[in-house]
């Protein structure tokens, strides 16, 4: 677990393809592959500009926690995602956090995607000292045991919580990986983590 203060890129790529972008009007939408015909300008003119694909982003400091689990791997499908995600709904729950003011993203540190880092970040530049509350190890355990419960009571995926729902790991800004998400890859993991820890 390291915790500090860094430069944060923001970076949407469009699921992957992109953005086409008018390189003369601006006009843009998520590359899908197709070849991109004649569009409106923002007057409602035609034009036949050209376009360039790009990923759109930015970059601000902030406070970042990573959580490294070395020397395990796991390839399962919406594994990773599904522990992310369940991490920050006990993170938040557990120290009254604002789901706002915190969100995550998966690093590939060692360029392996069956071990990325987990990393929680302050959703405000500068920071706002949240990330760094989830690091004291006093809180961190209270936020896992928070991710078992929020997990463990819920109902979705019946007793082999091979499902997941807006109770336990869904929310608005993860719906791009709902149907992968799995509440019994959290239990299993975090209650293993947390036998380790105690």
């Amino acid at each position: 677990m390291e915790a500090g203060n860094c430069k944060l890129a923001v970076v949407n790529n469009g699921k992957g393809a992109g953005f086409a972008v008018c390189e003369s009007c601006g006009y843009a939408k998520v590359y899908d592959g197709k070849p991109i015909g004649e569009h409106k300008t923002r007057m409602g003119k035609v034009c036949k500009g050209t376009f360039s694909r790009y990923s759109l982003g930015y970059e601000f400091s902030t406070d970042i926690l990573s959580l490294k689990f070395i020397g395990y791997s796991d390839e399962r499908e919406g594994f990773w995602e599904s522990l992310l995600y369940g991490l920050i709904e006990g993170a938040c729950k557990a120290l009254e956090i604002d789901r706002q003011d915190v969100d995550s993203t998966l690093y590939s540190y060692a360029g392996d995607p069956r071990r990325p880092a987990i990393v929680l970040f302050d959703d405000v530049p500068g920071g706002a000292g949240q990330v760094k509350r989830i690091a004291e190890e006093e809180n961190f355990i209270k936020v896992l045991k928070k991710t078992l419960e929020v997990v463990s009571s819920c109902e979705c995926g019946g007793k082999e919580g091979d499902a997941s729902c807006y109770g336990c790991l869904r929310n608005y800004t993860n719906q791009y990986c709902h149907d992968i998400l799995k509440r019994r890859y959290v239990m299993e993991f975090v209650s293993k983590l947390l036998e380790d820890l105690m």
